[in-house]
């Protein structure tokens, strides 16, 4: 019995699951609430969202804080996530990311 024909059916079922895999999101602060990073280093793999659904959402990073991501940067991701804010109150605060910031306006 050969593997080969084996292997050929499994990546016809396994190709289409990994193109449609969702790329990954991470939330450092809950909707509505405020998170102040000082003198940290965190990494983020995936999307960076700053307000998912909600309003008011405040991110600050100040005193060496670096945020880092691997896909973009994200702040109000829904139409329902209005005036969150990135606030980098120190000149070696940092926010790097590998892809885009998008913004909703």
């Amino acid at each position: 019995m050969s593997v080969k024909p084996i292997m050929k059916i499994a990546s016809l079922f396994l190709a289409p699951l990994l193109l449609a895999a969702p790329t990954l999101r991470a939330q450092i602060v809950a909707d509505g609430a405020t998170n102040t990073l000082s003198n940290v280093t965190t990494n983020i793999t995936g999307d960076m969202t700053v307000g998912t659904n909600g309003a008011f959402t405040l991110l600050v990073l100040s005193n060496n804080a670096l945020l880092t991501d691997s896909a973009n940067g994200v702040i109000s991701l829904n139409a329902t996530a209005k005036s969150n804010e990135v606030q980098l109150i120190s000149a070696s605060a940092r926010w790097l990311m590998n892809g885009t910031l998008r913004v909703l306006l």
